[in-house]
């Protein structure tokens, strides 16, 4: 007994051969060179530098600058908050790159250089 294809007419059934064919194409994921990865590791870095600048180093002049307000810290925090942002987006919807597998070619007794 064999099953009826699906009712949308979507993927391939048990009598259909032609879901395989003999150069496949595979998918694979950018992973750490996904450019997400380097736009929140950059930004992340700076958030770092700016947030121990604003623990380390506040002095009265720069709250006299500012109003009162830590900008460094805030500034910090947010780049460090943002980085994680995009590091969680390129992990939970990561970029998919599809790489196509040549079909292997026998090796052939005459060679290019003549020898």
């Amino acid at each position: 007994m064999t099953t009826p294809p699906p009712a949308d007419g979507a993927g391939p059934t048990p009598q259909d051969d032609s879901a395989t064919t003999s150069s496949e194409v595979t998918r694979r994921s950018a992973g750490a060179f996904d450019i997400r990865n380097f736009i929140a590791a950059l930004i992340g870095i700076y958030g770092v530098i700016c947030l121990v600048l604003g623990i380390a180093s506040f002095t009265d002049e720069e709250s006299r600058r500012t109003g009162g307000i830590n900008a460094n810290l805030i500034a910090g925090g947010c780049m460090i908050v943002f980085a994680l942002i995009f590091f969680a987006w390129a992990r939970i919807r990561p970029v998919v790159v599809p790489v196509e597998q040549a079909p292997v070619e026998p090796a052939s007794a005459n060679t290019e250089n003549g020898t």
